[in-house]
């Protein structure tokens, strides 16, 4: 029972390093590679909206009794940002191609 414990800690800290690390990276690499600050912002804001609703209506499901994963929140937040960012950019550069 105490690695259960130990592992749950563990996946905790795991996972809300990943969710602090994973927008900073992203907004890094963003800024670097658009040099535009808006860029990062508008690519990245609504995943990262859509991420926090998500692991609201997860939680809200594990309390009235649905059994998660405990590699679920790392799961959606690494698929979510990804599959996120990837649409954000992909509109960033078609109205890039647009103008220009």
């Amino acid at each position: 029972m105490a690695t259960n414990v130990a592992n749950q800690s563990s996946s905790s800290s795991t996972g809300s390093k990943i969710q602090v690390f994973s927008p900073l990276f992203i907004a890094i690499l963003l800024l670097l590679i658009f040099r535009s600050p808006l860029a990062p912002l508008v690519t990245l804001i609504p995943a990262v909206f859509a991420l926090l609703i998500l692991m609201r209506f997860i939680g809200n499901l594990g309390a009235h009794g649905l059994k998660i994963s405990e590699i679920t929140e790392l799961l959606l937040i690494v698929l979510l940002l990804g599959a996120g960012t990837d649409y954000g950019l992909f509109l960033v550069l078609r109205v890039r191609e647009e103008i220009g």
